[in-house]
């Protein structure tokens, strides 16, 4: 998955991406033991990155 936008809050812009997580993880039938999120807002003035990880495993 991904998303992108521009002109958006980062509180608005995670309460985005965890629901995105959710169903993805609804769609797959896996149970959702906890979501932890971390966001940060930023103005590109030369060049920008982000990264995005998610860890699965099972007992």
């Amino acid at each position: 998955m991904e998303y992108e936008d521009y002109d958006i809050s980062k509180i608005e812009a995670e309460r985005v991406v965890i629901e995105m997580a959710k169903w993805g993880m609804e769609k797959r039938d896996y149970e959702i033991g906890k979501i932890v999120s971390i966001s940060a807002e930023h103005i590109v003035e030369r060049n920008g990155c982000a990264f995005a990880c998610v860890v699965l495993w099972w007992k």
